[in-house]
């Protein structure tokens, strides 16, 4: 189980330049493209989604809650509690065929800066702060049903007496004056609810009943 707290931003993709090169400044981990495969819930506090042979549920917390960066950057923060879970049998799971079609296919390239204990005082002088949490930064691009678009999530992870303060003196940190793009409070929402928003990237049931009509 982990506990969280993340701000997170979406914008149409290709994300602007400048984001990209500042990214990169940050000598991030970058990751090749995977798919997720979101089961979309009516609770935009409930995220379910699958990669690979591991199943992830995220549940809210609390928030969505009012934050202010740097003098461009608004948005909403929101904590959340994460389990995984290893599938037990191997080989293709129930939404590789997708015959309910509930399941929504999100093909990812990340790029993301993790900065443990030792490192954050690079940061901030302030950081770290006492429990020691794990900071990330993210820059996500992706494509749903031929929507392509980007997210940029600020992230804490640990324990959650350390998790606020931690984001707010990152977040200070290094969404500053210098961040190169805005990012307006009506950008920041979660995954779930970003997908609730777009109703040509939601999920198609087949009409038809899936069962076997009794004789």
């Amino acid at each position: 189980m982990t506990i969280t707290l993340e701000a997170r931003w979406f914008g149409d993709a290709p994300p602007p330049r400048s984001l990209q090169d500042w990214i990169g400044q940050l000598d991030p981990e970058t990751h090749e493209t995977w798919t997720d495969f979101y089961l979309l819930s009516e609770d935009p506090g409930l995220n379910l989604k699958a990669r690979d042979n591991k199943i992830q549920v995220k549940r809210r917390l609390a928030g969505p809650t009012a934050c202010t960066f740097g003098p461009g950057v608004s948005g909403h923060y929101e904590q959340w509690v994460k389990w995984s879970f290893d599938r037990e049998t191997e080989g293709a799971g129930p939404w590789s065929e997708n015959s309910t079609g509930l399941w929504i296919p999100t093909r990812k390239t990340r790029h993301q800066r993790t900065f443990d204990a030792e490192a954050q005082s690079m940061l901030a002088s302030a950081l770290p702060i006492h429990p020691a949490v794990k900071v990330k930064m993210e820059l996500t691009t992706f494509v749903v049903s031929e929507k392509e678009a980007w997210t940029l999530c600020l992230e804490t992870e640990g324990p959650p007496e350390g998790l606020a303060d931690t984001l707010s003196a990152a977040g200070e940190a290094l969404l500053d004056a210098d961040f190169p793009v805005p990012l307006a409070a009506d950008q920041s929402l979660g995954y779930v609810r970003w997908l609730q928003r777009h109703p040509e990237v939601q999920p198609r049931p087949i009409p038809e009943l899936l069962v076997t009509k009794p004789e």
